[in-house]
């Protein structure tokens, strides 16, 4: 063979293998934008409760558990079901063990779903166990260590080994499972063994005090790679547990976009949930190879968790929640149907197993017997089901979208119920049985007849004697409910009374506020009219031009009070920001305005909704107090407006380092015509109308203060 053949011959080799790994390359990026997927939209209104939602798993079974706001939600493909927490708080993380428990991490509180006798869910805390003075914050992670369960918030650290919790102090870190070893990622320090109580720091390269590695991946031999919410993907050495900048393509658009979560998806890719931008598939190179957005179908693009369940499909969480189904990847393996649960008559059993304890059902006839099953791991939408009572049916029924099966008036046998769904392909799942008994019945006895004669005349001597007492009670609670009406009569004239006095102070007091700016404007003038001196007379318009400024502002409280409790709330979305500056804006000219620094903590991914005039009337009155009543005689007088929000509630706080209150006049200072300092010249109507408003828009308003040192005026939605 001579030597151009065999150049040939190695051209074309190469040439193959370069094709065959560009064609592998290009299928594996784009496998996810060609496959068809099925994307779910659940909203609040689909499995009522709220549209908050964290944390996703999945039991053995194929039921899905997600965190939400109101509670735990649980979806076996038909049903959703919200089980509430203690103290009815938010759930934000799950973890499943295989122990038959569903532990959740909660609003300052944590504990375990586990069924009951018959077979409803409920909530068992185990911060009970702590003393009252521990503080547990929000509970955002749950992982299995060793034979301990790590409950991590902010505020601590709390490990149970199945009978009693532990406080570790442990505070503002995420854990890190990597291998047999639990790392603690600490806010603003690093990376650290947790020895004992203890850490003992091995990498302190990243620090930031808003944001910590959260999660690890498995990546390459020793190497895994460690997410950050606003930096991106880092690697971290098993050996050395030393952390390093990953330099990948993918970084800039999770930097751009926040991560919240991800896991490994094939043995080549990973799948990331973004904060702003929806989820995102990345080759071990990475590189971006595949997403889905809201222009794809979700009904947000602010993911937090996902879970890629038994199926091998996607559950995402967020404002809503989101199911996406990979019909080509989607594993059917283990295709079962499940009956979830009976009613029997008005009664709801939940079924673990396929035995029913007799007792449930044996003490009066079965008018109504309703089975209901389901598919876990797949939507009622997508299955038929066809069932059999033998013992009854003589034939499998027609398939039926229907998830339940009801029977009426059954008599006394035993009877085995079989249930099986079918896919759109026709693929039939596994069938599910259940048998049950129902007793013979004792009042279907000709014994039961005689008795059942006896009753009935005594039936009717019993009734006639009931009908005459009935109209005597009758008679009674006629005379009780005139008694009560006239009693609320006299309560309403009472009100009435109290509320006419209180409308003639505050026409009393408007009136003398009224008339003193005027009397004294009336006094200067024909002061003025005799008075030859020019310097006198302009020191006089200064005083009628302070006499028409308190009158101007006192009318003002006026119509601020009268339109508050006339004019219609309109809510929209709030830009704090303008409407400070706007009331700044306003204020600007104010006295020893120039003197005091203005300062804004306004959180802007904060979104809520209020009547912006009303707000912008409560604001301007706390920033103009703040303004008149200050401290000018220190060296750093300043106002802050806050935005925040705490515990699921937004909230305005108003703080400055003025004059403060005294606490025997703190007490009183919302109520109408109090001045809470004897310096103070306003109308008494400001915090009057303040919280009047705030009540209007349904919040509160609370006030904390130090005299001498400042206030701090918080407004609560």
């Amino acid at each position: 063979m001579n030597n151009r053949s065999s150049t040939r011959i190695f051209f074309f080799r190469y040439l193959l293998l370069f094709f065959s790994v560009f064609n592998i390359l290009t299928i594996q990026a784009q496998r996810i934008k060609d496959d068809t997927i099925n994307i779910r939209n659940f909203r609040s209104s689909d499995y009522n409760a709220s549209v908050y939602n964290y944390d996703i798993e999945e039991d053995e079974n194929g039921i899905i558990y997600v965190a939400n706001a109101n509670g735990v939600l649980s979806y076996d493909g038909s049903t959703w079901e919200l089980t509430p927490i203690r103290g009815l708080v938010g759930a934000r993380s799950l973890k499943i063990t295989g122990d038959g428990k569903v532990y959740v991490g909660g609003v300052n509180e944590f504990g375990y779903l586990e069924r009951d006798s018959i077979g409803t869910l409920q909530y068992y805390s185990l911060k009970e166990q702590l003393h009252d003075s521990v503080k547990t914050g929000q509970v955002w992670q749950i992982i299995k260590f060793k034979e301990n369960l790590l409950f991590q918030s902010y505020r601590g650290l709390f490990s149970y080994d199945g009978n009693k919790v532990k406080h570790i102090d442990i505070t503002k870190s995420w854990l890190l499972q990597i291998n047999n070893k639990v790392l603690a990622s600490v806010f603003d320090n690093g990376i650290a063994h947790i020895k004992g109580d203890s850490l003992v720091y091995v990498d302190r390269s990243f620090q930031d005090p808003d944001d910590a590695p959260f999660r690890t991946l498995p990546y390459k031999g020793t190497q895994h790679l460690l997410l950050t919410e606003e930096h991106g993907l880092y690697t971290i050495d098993t050996n050395s547990y030393m952390i390093k900048k990953w330099t990948c393509n993918a970084n800039e658009v999770f930097k751009e976009h926040g991560l919240y979560d991800g896991l490994v998806w094939n043995d080549s890719s990973y799948l990331f949930a973004t904060t702003r931008k929806g989820i995102y598939w990345m080759n071990h190179d990475g590189k971006i190879v595949g997403k889905i957005t809201k222009s794809e179908g979700l009904m947000t693009n602010q993911m937090r968790e996902f879970l890629r369940d038994s199926k091998g499909n996607l559950w995402l969480s967020g404002n809503g929640l989101v199911h996406v189904v990979f019909p080509q990847q989607q594993n059917t393996s283990n295709f079962k149907t499940l009956i979830r649960q009976i009613e029997i008559n008005d009664s709801i059993v939940f079924i673990e197993s396929n035995k029913i304890e007799k007792s449930l059902y044996e003490s009066g006839s079965i008018n109504a017997l309703v089975f209901k099953y389901s598919s876990p791991g797949f939507d009622k939408d997508d299955l038929q089901y066809s069932s059999f009572l033998e013992g009854l049916d003589n034939k499998w029924s027609d398939w039926s979208g229907e998830a339940k099966k009801e029977y009426r008036d059954l008599s006394s046998g035993t009877y085995t119920f079989y249930v099986k769904a079918r896919l759109q392909n026709g693929e039939e799942s596994l069938t599910d049985k259940l048998t049950i008994h129902i007793p013979s019945l004792w009042y279907r006895t000709k014994g039961a007849y005689v008795v059942g004669v006896f009753l009935f005349l005594l039936i009717i001597w019993m009734g006639t004697n009931y009908r005459n007492a009935k109209l005597k009670l009758k008679n009674v609670h006629l005379e009780k409910l005139i008694s009560e009406r006239t009693s609320d009569l006299i309560i309403q004239k009472e009100e009435l009374i109290v509320a006419n006095n209180e409308l003639d102070n505050f026409v009393y007091r408007s009136s003398h506020d009224l008339i003193a700016p005027l009397k004294s404007l009336k006094g200067l003038i024909n002061i003025t009219r005799n008075e030859s001196s020019e310097d006198l007379k302009e020191e006089y318009f200064d005083m009628m031009e302070n006499s028409i400024v308190k009158l101007e502002d006192f009318i003002k409280s006026i119509l601020e009070y009268s339109s508050n409790s006339k004019m219609e709330i309109k809510k929209e979305a709030i830009n704090l920001n303008e409407i400070v500056d706007t009331i700044l804006d306003d204020l600007k000219y104010f006295d020893n305005a120039e003197n005091v620094t203005f300062y804004k903590e306004i959180d802007t991914i904060i979104e809520f909704k209020s009547d912006p005039k009303r707000l912008k009337i409560i604001l301007s009155n706390l920033i103009a107090n703040a303004i008149k009543y200050h401290n000018y005689r220190q060296p750093s007088p300043y106002i802050k407006v806050i935005l925040k929000n705490v515990d699921d509630r937004t909230v305005i706080e108003v703080e400055d380092n003025g004059q403060g209150i005294t606490q025997q006049h703190i007490s009183t200072i919302f109520n109408m015509f109090v001045r809470a300092s004897d310096t103070s010249e306003g109308s008494g109507l400001g915090l009057y109308i303040v919280k009047d408003t705030v009540g209007k828009l349904g919040g509160t308003i609370e006030v904390n203060s130090e005299y001498g040192v400042g206030s701090v005026f918080s407004v609560i939605f």
